[in-house]
C-alpha cells in the first residue's frame, strides 16, 4: 500500500489489516513502511521537493506527505 494516498484514519485501518494478516512479532512478522516523511528542517535542500510532493498528493490523490510525529503516531495507533 502507498500510505500517502490515504487519510490518517484510513492509514491506521490499512496498517491494522496488515498486522492482522502477518504472523506475530514473536514468529517473525514485520510490517515495513517506506514513505517520505516531511523534514522539520526547512533549510534542507530537499524541502522544496517535499512541499511539491505534498501539494501533488493533496491535488491528485487527496493524500499528503506526513511529518514524522504524525506518521509515528499512526504506527502506534495501528
Amino acid at each position: 500500500w502507498v500510505l500517502h494516498d490515504w487519510s490518517n484514519e484510513d492509514c491506521i485501518k490499512i496498517l491494522k489489516k496488515c498486522k492482522d494478516a502477518i504472523p506475530s512479532k514473536e514468529n517473525g512478522g514485520r510490517v515495513i513502511v517506506i514513505e517520505i516523511v516531511m523534514d522539520q528542517n526547512k533549510d534542507d535542500n530537499s524541502y522544496k521537493t517535499q512541499l511539491f510532493l505534498d501539494i501533488l498528493m493533496m491535488v491528485d490523490a487527496s493524500g499528503k506527505e506526513r511529518k514524522y510525529e504524525i506518521t509515528s503516531h499512526d504506527m502506534e495507533s495501528a
